[in-house]
């Protein structure tokens, strides 16, 4: 199965999503819409026509807005004269995919996941010579996980896991691991696509913090099982999180469905499976029991599920982690994006405060 997955999109091909959707639309179906309209120009580019070209939606906020996405794109598609495009949903693409395919995918997805996760962990708390070495480092071991995926041999992400913690771990002697620790929530858009979130995670890291993310797999399996998915691909999503939730020395270790599930119920009843749910009440409590009680709550303009359970459940988050400080920041396309990013930086100014009185 032949796949092609959309770079970041800039500020002009978030401006032609503007204009193409509802103004009022939520900020991740605005970037849905950019990214397969960039998707399809890119085919159509490669001498592909764009009435044969397949798009897949993933809905990674189930029972939210975002199931408006694949009616967006499909208008927008419309609107820009791509009327022909086929649309799909991820659960559907996955029933196309094979069991190699969808293994695959998912130990990608975990490679990615991984060197994110280490990069966060270590790269803040480097110096000198020793950042432009663990960058060329990173991008070599980027490097071999694209080469074996390319050349379709088989890829095995939990000995690439084993091997890349090892490597890590000659080098965490040489950090000084003295700063701040500032966690991240919120939906996937909001934490992990830099169009949306301003470059959030690169903002901290530039700010002098050591940023906590939770696993991008750990989001998509919460989506899929909420959607009521199954298959080969979830299986092996919630078995390589499960792997990497024990026994790694240096990169942060994954939390496992099951976990966010249990802590997430302390505070949200089950069956609010809307958006993030009850997952984003168990992230940020798991934050607040490892320690880490400098947050910061992405969320992206027109996300209802985020205003009604994310903001609704932080009151009782910060009593339970007496006092975490715990700041909000929406993103939206109408705003200015120096505001957001001096929020932000306010927020890690708090952190390395706080880090210095010990």
């Amino acid at each position: 199965m032949g796949a092609h997955f959309p770079t970041e999109v800039d500020a002009d091909a978030i401006r032609r999503g503007l204009s193409l959707v509802n103004n009022d639309a939520c900020f991740t179906a605005v970037v849905a819409v950019a990214q397969a309209h960039r998707a399809v120009q890119a085919q159509a580019g490669a001498g592909i026509p764009g009435e044969s070209a397949d798009v897949c939606v993933p809905m990674l906020c189930p029972g939210c807005r975002c199931k408006d996405i694949p009616f967006f794109v499909e208008r927008g598609l419309r609107e820009a004269g791509l009327a022909g495009v086929t649309l799909h949903d991820f659960n559907e693409f996955l029933r196309g995919a094979s069991s190699a395919e969808q293994r695959c995918l998912a130990h990608a997805l975990m490679a990615g996941d991984l060197l994110l996760q280490l990069r966060l962990r270590m790269r803040p708390h480097l110096e000198g010579p020793q950042v432009p070495y663990f960058d060329a480092l990173s991008e070599s071991w980027r490097g071999r996980v694209l080469e074996m995926l390319r050349s379709g041999e088989p890829f095995d992400a939990r000995s690439f896991m084993r091997s890349l913690d090892d490597e890590a771990a000659r080098l965490l002697p040489t950090a000084r691991l003295s700063k701040p620790r500032v966690g991240v929530a919120g939906t996937a858009a909001a934490l992990f696509c830099p169009s949306v979130n301003g470059g959030l995670l690169q903002v901290l890291e530039e700010e002098g913090c050591e940023v906590v993310a939770p696993y991008l797999s750990g989001l998509v399996s919460y989506a899929l099982h909420a959607q009521g998915a199954e298959g080969t691909f979830l299986e092996e999503v919630d078995g390589l999180c499960a792997c990497a939730s024990e026994g790694l020395r240096v990169i942060p270790h994954a939390v496992t469905y099951e976990r966010v599930r249990s802590a997430g119920l302390r505070f949200v009843p089950e069956l609010l499976t809307h958006g993030l749910g009850w997952s984003f009440a168990g992230w940020m409590s798991i934050l607040v029991d490892e320690g880490v009680t400098d947050i910061v709550y992405a969320s992206v303009f027109g996300c209802l599920s985020g205003h009604v359970v994310g903001r609704g459940v932080l009151r009782r988050l910060r009593r339970y982690g007496s006092g975490a400080n715990i700041a909000t920041v929406e993103f939206d396309p109408g705003t200015s994006g120096v505001n957001q990013v001096n929020r932000i930086k306010l927020m890690a100014a708090v952190a390395r405060q706080g880090c210095e009185r010990g």
